[in-house]
């Protein structure tokens, strides 16, 4: 079994150091090759020379791969992608280090020829205590604190929230070959904050009827710096976050009835509403929570609305 790490990284040579590590000094059981692929996006740092230090020092197979004509995390994603070889292509963030289990999980899971792909969990590793609105379903992702409970599920049961992570995830080398790579119109750059890439592919794997299941055991560590843990910060993101929504929704079959500027009219209402409950707990010194996310979900209405008509969806390409 060949398992190829994919870690789009631009300028975090320090923590891309720490992620590599961690990949190294993991157990591997008997059985499965290990391929770690760092793929540099366009960094000015000292990520190059980084990477290929520990490929000299470790011994161990590390490739240094390089997206250096688009900046984006989809178009380093794609990279990795067209340049794996192995059956199993798996993903961590540069701001991760895997749990001591995780090639474990992985090598049990993919024994089962029914399983197509599986995520896991990000454990939030604070660098300052969080403040309390950070525990909130639309403030959690934002910050990279995912945990969908503690009971393996499939991702196709119904009612179930549970999100395909790409900052912890594996799938077959077939699931692209099916579905295609990540959407490059979505995804972080250097200058926005856009998300999406994940949902995106999430909905192509279960459009296509691909069997991934939700792993809680299959675990990783996610370094939160103090930035992320501010309001300004929350406010880009919710933004640009909801800016790839736009763009999504250009592009859904299902989206049909009255729009205004491609919005359906119901997120008009769920503005207004959050309008006058945000004007409400002003008024009524409600606590800074409540007024903060109300606040947000004015500034993913203000998102979604640019998404829509300023931004466009670029093909999805195959492998």
């Amino acid at each position: 079994m060949d398992l190829d790490v994919i870690i789009p990284t631009y300028n975090r040579c320090a923590s891309l150091e720490r992620a590599i590590r961690s990949l190294l000094e993991a157990p591997v059981p008997s059985g499965l090759r290990v391929r770690i692929m760092p793929v540099d996006n366009r960094s000015t740092d000292a990520t190059r020379e980084v990477i290929l230090r520990l490929a000299e020092r470790s011994g161990r197979e590390i490739v240094y791969l390089s997206e250096s004509q688009n900046q984006g995390r989809s178009f380093a994603l794609n990279k990795g992608i067209e340049h794996a070889t192995g059956d199993l292509i798996g993903f961590i963030d540069d701001d991760e280090e895997i749990d001591t289990r995780w090639y474990e999980v992985i090598f049990e899971q993919f024994r089962d020829p029914g399983i197509d792909y599986i995520g896991g969990p990000y454990r939030p590793r604070w660098a300052i205590p969080p403040p309390a609105w950070v525990d909130h379903p639309h403030t959690r992702t934002a910050v990279g604190w995912a945990d969908f409970g503690d009971t393996p599920r499939a991702f196709s049961d119904e009612g179930y929230d549970a999100l395909l992570m790409g900052g912890n995830s594996v799938l077959r080398r077939s699931c692209f070959e099916r579905v295609g790579l990540y959407c490059t119109s979505l995804g972080r750059t250097a200058k926005r904050l856009s998300a999406g890439e994940d949902a995106d592919m999430h909905d192509r794997l279960i459009a296509a009827g691909l069997k991934g299941f939700y792993r809680p055991d299959l675990i990783v560590d996610h370094h939160i710096p103090v930035e992320r843990l501010a309001k300004r910060y929350m406010r880009r993101w919710a933004y640009w976050a909801s800016a790839s929504e736009g763009v999504r929704l250009g592009t859904n079959p299902n989206s049909t009835g009255p729009k205004i500027l491609g919005l359906p009219l119901y997120h008009y209402g769920n503005a207004l509403r959050a309008l006058f409950r945000w004007g409400a707990a002003v008024l009524r010194s409600e606590g800074q929570a409540k007024i903060f996310h109300e606040e947000l979900s004015l500034w993913r209405f203000a998102g979604r609305l640019h998404g829509r008509n300023l931004m466009s969806q670029q093909p999805v390409r195959r492998p």
